[in-house]
């Protein structure tokens, strides 16, 4: 009984822990959207780079003209193996005016992957967790029944 109550807390620290997080990163990715500037921008490659498991993703390096008309080339924070974009290809990003080095390409995976994940780990964690209230408040019912 103890081990499943340290599992449904477990579960439900951890659920909400992820739910909390992808709600304020989706709220500051709300926010970057609905501030930022959009602009066309160009891949011109595809940097590879090894994860720590050993696995090999490329991260598209684009640049694009601020509406200002500075160049500014970036490299996406969210690399796919294999490479999602193809150099030459035309995209639009968003870019924080103050901040332009710090743009996104305007994709739905590209600005609501890690929020997505979360979440549905954090509901996960969540389900599981009231699943085992309800299992062990049964078993806690039928041994009073039986008493």
């Amino acid at each position: 009984m103890k081990v499943i109550r340290f599992f449904r807390i477990t579960l439900l620290a951890s659920g909400s822990i992820c739910m909390f997080f992808a709600v304020i990163f989706g709220v500051r990715t709300a926010k970057f959207i609905g501030g930022g500037e959009k602009v066309r921008a160009t891949i011109i490659a595809n940097e590879s780079k090894t994860d720590p498991d050993g696995d090999l993703n490329y991260y598209p390096r684009l640049v694009f003209l601020t509406k200002d008309g500075n160049s500014v080339s970036v490299r996406s924070s969210t690399g796919t193996n294999p490479p999602y974009f193809s150099e030459g290809q035309e995209v639009t990003v968003i870019y924080d005016r103050s901040k332009p080095a710090d743009a996104r390409i305007d994709t739905f995976t590209q600005l609501w992957f890690l929020q997505l994940v979360l979440g549905f780990i954090g509901l996960g964690h969540l389900f599981l967790s009231w699943l085992l209230l309800l299992f062990s408040r049964r078993r806690e019912e039928k041994a009073l029944a039986r008493a």
